[in-house]
């Protein structure tokens, strides 16, 4: 007999037990011998019996708690990513019982999305899932469009798309869905090799849409891009707005900062933008204007060469707006950027004084957390 029987008549003799009439611990800690591999990690146990399903790891493990999330546990989200799956193993999910409600599904970097697009949107409907994570997932435009055209009707709130190249036919699809979805609050479009036109289908629909959180990292945005972005901004709903890896520049930096006090944005990423020394400026100038009260700015080098006196002026203008009493930073986060150690212990200190929840690497000093 193998373990998953053994695994499998243990549980449906010892489970009627266990749900109506509780057991002992002792008991219960019996029972999980005969849970298979890493499966003992993944649920607590009281008195009460099985209460919590944590995460699922791999393809194998949700075979095995089947029977478990069909008769006694509340399955919380399922995590499959980097599995190696293909679009036949989305069948595993016809096995869960259709009461069982989900909060999240990630099937990241798996080949999935090719051609199980309309299963993974039928699998979210069916379980409520709000969560979908299809980063690099192998979606096509038609798959987008797919995914697009049942979006409205969907439980999903929060959809990562990153990763999956978009054309213009599926963008419009997708900029249509997005703003006929009032449920849908968060948008991951990093990573997907904007070109202008497609770009401009995506944030002209941003308006009428009831997005709070978008991500359009590594874009390939640039100071041109960036101008019809920072028209449309005041405009939307977004509070959280992630642009890292995008080259915006200094002329860049300057519009965004320009149009930030218009705007609801509370939470403004922006590692590896390079906006240099005239960058920082313009934005720190509008910092105390504006709602912001997370800034992430890693990974960025401000100034020109090794000089550090010139690089640390605009750090030294950050220090001085975040000494004010109307300032609203709650979190910043400014690792790896390269600053002078009088630059860095001063923004400590400010930090500290402030209660502002600092970030800092530098090259001088390493890791710090203030």
């Amino acid at each position: 007999m193998t373990l998953r029987r053994l695994f499998y008549g243990i549980f449906l003799c010892a489970a009627p037990a266990i749900i109506n009439t509780g057991a002992s611990f002792s008991k219960l800690k019996s029972l999980s011998g005969y849970l298979p591999g890493t499966t003992k990690e993944l649920i607590e146990m009281d008195d009460l019996g099985i209460k919590l399903i944590k995460k699922i790891h791999d393809q194998k493990t949700l075979i095995d708690l089947l029977p478990i999330i069909g008769g006694c546990a509340s399955l919380q989200s399922i995590n499959l990513d980097h599995q190696g799956l293909v679009p036949k193993d989305l069948d595993l999910f016809d096995h869960l019982p259709e009461s069982l409600q989900l909060d999240e599904l990630s099937v990241k970097d798996n080949n999935v999305g090719s051609h199980g697009s309309q299963h993974l949107m039928e699998i979210a409907q069916r379980h409520q899932i709000t969560h979908l994570n299809l980063w690099n997932t192998g979606l096509e435009p038609r798959n987008i469009e797919i995914i697009s055209q049942m979006l409205p009707n969907s439980p999903i709130r929060h959809l990562n798309l990153g990763a999956n190249p978009l054309t213009q036919e599926s963008a419009r699809s997708l900029a249509q869905a997005f703003s006929g979805s009032p449920k849908l609050e968060s948008l991951n479009l990093a990573e997907n090799l904007f070109d202008q036109n497609v770009f401009e289908i995506i944030i002209r629909a941003l308006p009428s849409s009831n997005l709070a959180y978008l991500n359009l990292a590594s874009n390939e945005i640039n100071a041109s891009r960036i101008e019809l972005l920072t028209i449309i901004l005041p405009q939307t709903k977004i509070k959280s707005l992630v642009l890292d890896y995008n080259p915006l520049g200094s002329k860049g930096m300057e519009k965004l900062a320009a149009q930030l006090p218009k705007t609801h944005i509370e939470v403004l990423s922006l590692a590896d933008t390079k906006p240099e020394s005239m960058g920082l400026l313009a934005l720190t100038r509008k910092l105390n204007e504006s709602k912001i009260t997370e800034l992430i700015l890693r990974e960025n080098t401000f100034g020109h060469g090794s000089s550090s006196l010139y690089r640390d002026d605009a750090i030294i203008f950050l220090n001085k707006t975040l000494e004010c009493a109307d300032h609203k930073i709650k979190t910043l986060d400014i690792s790896s950027v390269p600053m002078g150690i009088g630059a860095c212990n001063h923004l400590k200190q400010i930090c500290r004084f402030q209660k502002i929840d600092l970030t800092i690497t530098t090259p001088e000093l390493g890791y710090s957390r203030g």
